[in-house]
C-alpha cells in the first residue's frame, strides 16, 4: 500500500491498527512493565505504537521520518 505519513496520521485508531498489521513492517519491540512499544516501517516513514498491558489497549501512535 502506497501511504503517505500524513494519510496515515489522518486515519482513525481502527484504521491504522489495520494498515499496520496489513502493510507495516516490524523493526523492534520493547517493554517496560506494562508498557509496550512496537515499531513499524510504513514505505519511507516510521511509526511508533505505545501499548498499555494494564488496560489492554493502544494509548498512542507516533508518525515520524529520518527525511530532513
Amino acid at each position: 500500500m502506497d501511504i503517505t505519513r500524513y494519510q496515515f496520521n489522518a486515519l482513525n485508531e481502527f484504521e491504522k491498527c489495520h494498515t499496520l498489521c496489513e502493510y507495516g513492517v516490524l523493526v523492534s519491540e520493547q517493554c517496560e512493565g506494562e508498557t509496550g512499544y512496537n515499531l513499524y516501517q510504513m514505505n519511507d516513514f516510521y511509526v511508533e505504537v505505545k501499548y498499555n498491558g494494564g488496560i489492554n489497549a493502544i494509548t498512542k501512535f507516533t508518525s515520524f521520518s529520518t527525511h530532513t
